[in-house]
């Protein structure tokens, strides 16, 4: 389990072995732990600014609750969170339909509003959750050649008119055939050459 408390037995080794001059990797062989855990309690028992020789003759539980990792997050702040990150997600559902406008933006935005609330990974994660709708799909048969479906393919592209210099907005239009579902080339509505 990560960030686990070392109970006062561990800790009391450590602390015997650092004082008899063994180092960080060494300690870490010998209690079985990783280097990066015998060297964040070495941390600690450099900053509680007590000496090795006083710190063995603490009490068992005196010397535990010195090097204790405290759980910021109670079960009761975790549930304040998630009820803040859910009801964050309207509006997000809402931006998202805009250009320009990405998940990873909404996500500052909701940080710059709760500093204590979920990173990036967690945001994504919950918002997939909470806007999971069951969308129906219903199988269509077209007739060849009956239908052409045409929609527009994004943002604007822009052209340059090569007499005046000017820079003109362009619709760029996508289109599907229903019975074949070929897509036809892009169409240009313009004359302009294209950025």
């Amino acid at each position: 389990m990560a960030n686990k408390s070392t109970g006062s037995v561990r800790i009391r080794e450590i602390i015997r072995m650092k004082e008899n001059g063994l180092s960080n990797n060494q300690i870490a062989k010998n209690l079985g732990k990783s280097r990066t855990t015998s060297i964040k309690y070495l941390g600690a028992i450099a900053a509680s600014g007590v000496c090795l020789k006083e710190l063995l003759e603490l009490k068992g539980e005196d010397l535990s609750e010195l090097f204790e990792v405290p759980n910021a997050l109670s079960p009761v702040n975790r549930a304040q969170i998630r009820k803040d990150l859910y009801s964050f997600f309207p509006y997000p559902e809402k931006e998202l339909k805009r250009v320009g406008v990405t998940r990873h933006l909404l996500w500052a935005e909701y940080k710059a509003k709760h500093p204590e609330g979920v990173m990036y990974s967690q945001f994504c994660e919950h918002y997939n959750k909470w806007n999971c709708k069951s969308e129906g799909y219903m199988p269509t048969a077209h007739k060849a050649g009956e239908k052409l479906f045409i929609d527009y393919a994004g943002k604007k592209l822009h052209s340059i008119d090569r007499e005046t210099g000017e820079i003109k907005p362009v619709e760029v239009f996508v289109a599907t055939l229903g019975a074949s579902q070929y897509t036809l080339k892009p169409l240009f509505l313009s004359r302009y050459p294209i950025l």
